[in-house]
């Protein structure tokens, strides 16, 4: 077994550290020989930076996946100006970039690489359906996602279909290979579905995209992960709707499976565990039962805390998440749990500014909303002083990103002014702050909060 195979098994069995390593002392060496022999080993140098690709992507580290591919293209490129044989793998990366550029909102990039591998997985299928009508249909999903995040429904929705009308014919032949396929696709249109108010489609889809994901994971258990994120999906579908009772059901279910599947693969399933706890928190505070949510943010808190010891990086501002999540759970608690929302906050708080040290573009918006959030709590026990100190500062950061980007940061600004208003006692320093609120605001229902405030000035 080469090093390539052997991280091909890893990625696989979502083992990503020893397949990252087991791919990088493979591209090591191929290099090296590719360096003596080019016209023997480029080939294999590309497709192991496109297989270290996949590896970064899974981990979340989508610019270093980004720059392996597009390498690994202009390799396949070249090779195939001498040799047609390498045009898959030309539109196997491309179709991989796709999806990188989306996650990276270069939604323009995404569509021209989706394009160009549609093309050319069409071309082959012509002369060889059997070889390649599967990556006609790959191409096709991956572009109806294009579609679907550019606001184009009505072409999003005709390349899932196209996507999985080919999936269907080919797991009538071959149901092992094409059934999950059939399934992805389906739920993928569910989501379309469901962003553009097709309730009843959107159900139909994800159901029967779970009862695929169901049968198969009866007979393979490696396919549990794939119920899993289905029943994710449809709570998600549900949370949207603001159903909350709906949605905890199946992300109860789906967290019993990410527990068992964490037992063999701790560090791929833990942070999905804390996502799915960080869900159904939401869920019990969206139906007042604010304690346990309190039960549930502490769970992940405590997971997300040593997920952050070991990848402080990543997992830090997750770890500022939860704490604020566990903040309003105990200041909506009847009565309020103010000295113990605090403490959250001010944690919360902590890590913020810090991050915000390195990242301030990223960060500062959320030390804003930090604030915001700590004067809502000071103002609500009563200690009028804090919660002024606090929303001045929330200006002071909102209004300096508002006059860089007025677009981006106006609503940001207009909720800072609008509570410093609320705080406000003295009546003419109120009005003027929900006046420049109301002026500054791009949201509606910002905007309409700062104008009944207003209403209680009088006359200008």
């Amino acid at each position: 077994m080469t090093l390539n195979d052997l991280g091909t098994l890893y990625l696989d069995m979502q083992r990503m550290p020893e397949a990252e390593t087991a791919f990088n002392e493979s591209l090591v060496a191929f290099r090296r020989l590719a360096e003596a022999a080019p016209a023997t080993y480029r080939w294999a140098v590309a497709g192991t930076l496109h297989n270290l690709a996949m590896v970064y992507r899974q981990t979340n580290r989508i610019k270093d996946a980004v720059a392996g591919d597009e390498e690994s293209l202009t390799i396949s490129r070249e090779l195939t100006k001498t040799n047609s044989a390498y045009e898959p793998d030309v539109a196997r990366t491309l179709n991989h970039l796709a999806i990188l550029y989306t996650e990276s909102e270069r939604e323009t990039d995404a569509e021209t690489a989706a394009q160009e591998s549609l093309s050319i997985r069409r071309r082959l299928a012509s002369s060889n359906p059997g070889a390649h009508q599967s990556d006609v249909a790959e191409t096709l999903d991956n572009l109806g996602t294009v579609y679907r995040d550019t606001h184009r429904p009505n072409e999003a929705e005709r390349a899932y279909r196209q996507a999985v009308d080919i999936y269907r014919q080919l797991a009538a032949a071959t149901p092992a290979a094409y059934e999950s396929q059939v399934a992805r696709t389906l739920s993928h249109l569910a989501i379309l579905f469901d962003d553009t108010d097709r309730l009843k489609e959107a159900e139909s889809a994800y159901g029967e995209a779970l009862d695929i994901y169901r049968r198969l994971g009866r007979t393979n258990s490696t396919r549990q992960a794939d119920v899993a994120r289905s029943l994710t999906s449809i709570a998600l579908s549900y949370c949207s709707r603001r159903e909350p009772e709906r949605c905890r059901a199946p992300l109860q279910e789906a967290i019993v499976i990410y527990r068992e599947l964490a037992k063999t693969n701790p560090a791929l399933y833990r942070p999905t565990i804390a996502d799915n706890l960080m869900l159904i928190g939401g869920t019990l505070v969206a139906s007042r039962q604010t304690p346990e949510a309190e039960t549930v943010f502490l769970e992940a808190l405590e997971i997300r805390r040593q997920l952050a010891i070991a990848n402080p990086a990543v997992h830090e501002s997750h770890v500022a998440d939860t704490l604020a999540a566990l903040g309003m759970a105990r200041s909506l608690t009847v009565p309020p749990r103010v000295a113990d929302a605090e403490s959250a906050f001010l944690d919360e708080l902590a890590i913020r500014r810090r991050l915000a040290k390195t990242n301030p573009s990223l960060h500062q918006p959320e030390v804003a909303d930090t604030l915001r959030n700590l004067a809502s709590l000071h103002m609500l026990a009563d200690n009028p002083v804090q919660a002024s100190h606090e929303a001045d500062e929330a200006i002071a950061i909102s209004r300096e990103r508002w006059k860089a980007d007025p677009k981006t940061a106006a609503d940001d600004l207009a909720r800072s002014l609008f509570l410093a208003a609320l705080i406000q006692q003295e009546l003419a320093s109120k009005c003027t702050l929900a006046r420049e609120a109301a002026n500054v605001a791009r949201d509606p229902q910002v905007k309409d909060d700062a104008n009944r405030l207003l209403q209680t000035c009088g006359p200008r």
